[in-house]
């Protein structure tokens, strides 16, 4: 978060290891919000909820009912990874949300041929550019899962070239300063993916995205991959099923010890599954015991997302659930790696006065 206000404080088209948006967003939120914990945190805080209504919004979409909503919701809200990202000023905080008014834009001209709407999905492109250029991953899974399937027809439009213009030009700032100082990105992320991040077998991986998203939804999950491949009730939706296999697929081949790389799925994974298990499970006991258990868990692997308990408690709480895995190399503290890096922040700013003080003028 520091970091994010040096950037703010200097502000570019772009920096070495992410696009210029998220400063941007804290250069104008920072004169009215302050400095404070408070101040820093609420914006993520505001995206983190905005995208669990969204995913709801999503449901409603794919035909769920008002149960269908408030199983996917808390399933989203409660889920670690989610806590975790919207908890700290970070990009990751805002990828979620514009990923998901995207895919709702694109369902939405699916299903009313509102073909004007491309014009919003290439803004949402372009700005999820200028926040995290890994949304670039998302964005084209989901263009081949349009393509694959017959969701195809929606793109014989001339208002899909207006979109992907406005896009392009919502993008060119970065682009632009990226080829001035010679793709410093590309640079960052090759080192990032093969010397910090930790390689990840397949089926490590799988079990470290499940325990970020909370275990016990995995059987929600995975009826919305049910819903989305498979129920004729969901053939109107196949694309973002493909889109999610794509993805899935590919986080699992690039061997990532980043759960939050494949984030974008879930929303749209959880809401399919809750449509279809309000569809399956008519009983109001059934209901009510199954959003408890994903509530209670969720609530349960809360502290290992964000800091609620002293790292002395909290290391021993880890140690017995098992979630300290670490997700970058050379980490070696017994708390999560991403409480670890948040953890001790004052004394480090306090340690850096007193030696600066202590300089001469000179130095």
């Amino acid at each position: 978060e520091f970091y994010y206000f040096a950037c703010a404080a200097r502000p570019a088209f772009g920096y070495v290891d992410h696009p210029p948006l998220a400063p941007w967003i804290l250069a104008l939120t920072r004169p009215v919000l302050g400095d404070s914990l408070l101040g820093l945190r609420l914006v993520p805080f505001l995206a983190g909820s905005a995208t669990v209504w969204v995913t709801c919004l999503l449901v409603a979409r794919l035909g769920g009912g008002r149960f269908a909503m408030v199983l996917a919701g808390i399933a989203m809200g409660l889920a670690p990874l989610i806590l975790a990202m919207s908890s700290f000023f970070s990009m990751n905080a805002f990828e979620p949300l514009f990923w998901m008014l995207i895919v709702l834009t694109v369902v939405r001209i699916a299903q009313t041929g509102e073909s004007r709407l491309w014009v919003m999905v290439g803004l949402l492109v372009g700005l999820s550019f200028e926040n995290k250029h890994t949304a670039m991953v998302y964005i084209a899974a989901l263009g081949l899962g349009i393509l694959a399937t017959r969701t195809r027809r929606i793109l014989a439009d001339r208002w899909v070239w207006a979109g992907a213009g406005l896009a392009i030009v919502t993008a060119l700032p970065n682009i632009w300063w990226q080829i001035a100082n010679g793709f410093p990105s590309l640079e960052f992320y090759h080192n990032a993916h093969f010397l910090k991040n930790v390689p990840s077998p397949p089926l490590r991986t799988l079990v470290t995205v499940a325990l970020s998203m909370n275990p016990l939804t995995l059987p929600v999950w995975i009826a919305g991959f049910a819903f989305l491949l498979w129920r004729v009730d969901g053939k109107a939706f196949r694309f973002l099923g493909v889109t999610c296999v794509l993805l899935l697929g590919l986080h699992v081949a690039s061997q990532t010890s980043r759960p939050d790389r494949v984030t974008g799925i879930f929303p749209i994974l959880l809401a399919a599954g809750a449509v279809l298990t309000e569809r399956l499970i008519r009983a109001r006991a059934g209901r009510a015991a199954l959003v408890g258990a994903v509530a209670a868990a969720g609530l349960a692997l809360a502290p290992v997302a964000v800091p609620l308990l002293p790292p002395q408690a909290l290391a021993r709480y880890s140690a017995v659930l098992g979630t300290n895995q670490s997700a970058e190399r050379g980490k070696t503290s017994p708390i999560p790696q991403l409480l670890a890096d948040g953890t001790g922040c004052e004394s480090y700013v306090d340690d850096v006065e007193r030696v600066y003080r202590s300089l001469s003028p000179e130095d």
